[in-house]
């Protein structure tokens, strides 16, 4: 989603409230940004769950690592509700 943005495929997975603290324009850019900063991504480390609804990952790229923190709603279906992306130069954390 976070590459292509299609709105189709953000209505399946987004939360109703997802936009309600940052417009839709103000994430894309803001995580074009930080893709652009990062660079090619190499590979993306598995998934750390901090419990049943909430998580994060990374993705290593030629110039650091982006993070990637989620959390979903708390329903039979999850939705994403919360995402935070971003970058960070060194490699090494």
């Amino acid at each position: 989603m976070i590459e292509n943005w299609d709105a189709q495929l953000e209505a399946k997975i987004l939360a109703e409230n997802f936009y309600l603290d940052k417009s839709r324009e103000d994430r894309m850019a803001e995580i074009k940004d930080v893709f652009q900063k990062a660079g090619t991504i190499e590979s993306i480390d598995k998934i750390e769950p901090m419990n049943q609804l909430r998580g994060s990952f990374k993705m290593n790229s030629e110039n650091g690592v982006v993070r990637v923190f989620f959390t979903l709603t708390p329903e039979k279906s999850p939705k994403v509700q919360q995402l935070d992306v971003s970058f960070d130069l060194d490699k090494g954390k």
